[in-house]
């Protein structure tokens, strides 16, 4: 074979490669960094301790590529250092009596600022002091124009509960959701509000509403964009009061390695885009849960998006 013949060849062979993995993707899952959100989390929701006592907290660190990260320089907050103070490695000391609320924050160079949940710490001076108030409610979803009974618990440092107590109920924004004095919600609008239940100043940890319009919907035709779809999402509110995404019983998409599906503001995933998971079937319905935290009308675009190589496969725009 000559030079030139064999040029031709190589040449062919090359472009016949670049081909194959422009239109179908990858066959191996590269190095690169895969979209999405660091998260920190510290573990222990609310605690109470007594005045000169230590607790240590423990945090989670998960990178953006949803690995956990052991070695990390994490700074804790309290937020009155009167009542407790705490440590460079989480460990904190009852100084007086009163309740504060803990947190932390770590910065990486690819993930930027995180900051983590908001917990809150009690500190008692009395053993017979209100030490823990919580909301026991299972159930945080409802729809608009219900009326819910809420259900604190009250109880000393030793879990003893205080039968009777005089709870003072609070709601963030009355327009969405009114809380009375027997604890009964009025729920007025689509939306959130914040509940809390406090005793003695001690405030229980956030009871997060999220209230919904019954059998309200919005529908996206998919568009294709690297590769073929058809078919439709479609973002609705289940008898539950739960929003889900559900895709259409025509719904198909070429298949591709690490296929997922998002919520977005924009017509690529980004930061702020919500991830619903892997896509469960390249054809045919199939439903997605959506965090309770999202309302119908926050996000415009359904998209079904190769991780490993960045590469939208498919997108729908709410209507």
């Amino acid at each position: 074979m000559n030079k030139l013949l064999q040029v031709s060849v190589l040449w062919k062979s090359l472009s016949l490669m670049f081909f194959t993995v422009f239109i179908f993707g990858c066959a191996e899952k590269p190095d690169d960094k895969a979209l999405g959100i660091a998260q920190l989390e510290i573990d222990t929701a609310t605690k109470a301790i007594t005045v000169d006592e230590t607790f240590q907290y423990a945090i989670t660190f998960m990178d953006a590529r949803g690995d956990q990260q052991e070695n990390v320089d994490v700074m804790w907050f309290s937020s009155d250092e009167s009542i407790a103070t705490i440590s460079a490695d989480g460990r904190v000391v009852g100084v007086s009596k009163g309740q504060v609320d803990i947190n932390a924050e770590v910065t990486t160079a690819d993930a930027g600022k995180t900051k983590s949940n908001i917990v809150k710490l009690t500190v008692v001076s009395d053993p017979d002091a209100v030490a823990m108030v919580k909301i026991v409610n299972a159930n945080t979803v409802f729809f608009t124009d219900e009326n819910v009974q809420l259900v604190a618990e009250v109880s000393k440092i030793d879990g003893t509960v205080i039968a009777n107590a005089n709870i003072i109920w609070t709601s963030d924004d009355e327009t969405v959701a009114t809380v009375s004095d027997e604890g009964v919600v009025q729920v007025l609008d689509a939306g959130t509000a914040t509940l809390t239940a406090t005793v003695d100043g001690i405030d229980s940890p956030d009871f997060v509403l999220t209230t919904r319009v019954e059998n309200n919907s919005r529908v996206a035709t998919f568009q294709k964009a690297a590769h073929d779809i058809s078919g439709t999402g479609t973002l609705q509110v289940n008898s539950e009061g739960r929003l889900e995404v559900v895709f259409s019983d025509d719904f198909s998409v070429d298949d591709g390695p690490g296929l997922e599906v998002f919520l977005s503001n924009s017509q690529t995933p980004n930061q702020t885009s919500i991830n619903l998971g892997s896509l469960k079937s390249t054809s045919g319905s199939q439903t997605y849960a959506v965090p309770n935290s999202v309302m119908i009308d926050d996000f415009e675009w359904v998209i079904v998006h190769c991780v490993p190589y960045n590469v939208v496969f498919g997108r729908g725009q709410f209507l």
